[in-house]
């Protein structure tokens, strides 16, 4: 609890020091702002209707990464993330980031770049 109002305080701090007009700055205003966050932030926590939809983009994630990891295993083999010829002796070190990792960003950029226009 204390190290999250720490943390408010040092980005509102950061906030104001890197701002380019300090004094239009109102400081009455930022409890009543921040409490705004929260309100909204709880309900959409809360409101069935709003978690429905963030799982829904949650699964639509997933089903990205799952496309993606397969396209990267048919392309690159065990490389990109499909089944390894060899016992892995730690776990996770057949991680690859440039090729299991980076082509999900890809995709995810094409498709906003696309839905954008």
């Amino acid at each position: 609890m204390i190290q999250g109002i720490f943390g408010l305080a040092a980005l509102i701090g950061i906030a104001w020091t890197m701002s380019e007009t300090r004094w239009k700055v109102r400081f009455r205003d930022i409890p009543v702002r921040l409490a705004v966050q929260f309100i909204v932030a709880a309900i959409i926590i809360r409101v069935s209707v709003f978690k429905e939809f963030f799982h829904l983009l949650s699964k639509v994630a997933l089903s990205l990464e799952e496309a993606t990891q397969a396209g990267t295993s048919f392309v690159f083999g065990y490389l990109g993330g499909g089944a390894l010829p060899f016992d892995e002796k730690t776990p996770g070190s057949s991680f690859i980031f440039a090729l299991q990792a980076l082509p999900l960003v890809l995709v995810i950029s094409a498709l906003s770049s696309l839905l954008f226009y």
